[in-house]
């Protein structure tokens, strides 16, 4: 993505009333993509706390809340008003199942870079028919993800149960600096 005043937007599925660890990465992250002239633009479901939205704002982003909760048309809408006041580039999912339209939604207001973060340990369970329904319905959810990160090897392992390519998915620790850690192989 070129840094010339393309954003990056982050789909949050929940407002925080109160602030988590989740927050102070996202307030991370935004002073560090405000470093190289990448303008951060966080999308929560709902407005803020004030003192939170401070934060964010004070780091450089640009907060706004669009809610899925109101129906996928005017979730459409107001994310297609947001990405295009922002000059959004690339768009990355976090605390949406994979499964879900989201991802066609943001592919529909034009986003051709979609990142999708995946942060739920669950096991795939499904056998038989079952299992091939579910793979079915992972791949064409998945469709539009240029990529999908997984915070662990078994998130990666579960997400390619269910359909998703292996090469499609990284892996990204959360809280642990790989540099200095390196998680053992078993």
């Amino acid at each position: 993505m070129d840094k010339q005043n393309k954003g990056l937007a982050l789909l949050l599925d929940s407002a925080p009333l109160t602030w988590t660890s989740q927050e102070d990465r996202h307030l991370l992250l935004s002073r560090e993509l405000k470093d190289v002239g990448i303008q951060p633009v966080l999308i929560f479901s709902a407005p803020l706390k004030p003192e939170f939205e401070e934060r964010f704002v004070a780091a450089g982003a640009v907060v706004a809340a669009v809610s899925y909760g109101k129906g996928p048309v005017t979730f459409y809408k107001e994310l297609k008003r947001v990405i295009a006041e922002n000059s959004v580039g690339l768009v990355h999912i976090i605390f949406f199942d994979y499964f879900s339209p989201v991802t066609w939604i943001v592919r529909a207001t034009g986003m051709k870079r979609i990142v999708y973060e995946m942060q739920n340990s669950g096991a795939f369970h499904a056998t038989s028919w079952k299992a091939l329904l579910l793979r079915a319905r992972t791949k064409i959810a998945t469709a539009p993800m240029e990529q999908v990160i997984a915070i662990s090897e078994f998130v990666k392992e579960q997400l390619v149960k269910a359909g998703i390519r292996s090469d499609k998915i990284i892996i990204r620790y959360l809280g642990v600096d790989t540099e200095r850690f390196t998680p053992d192989g078993g």
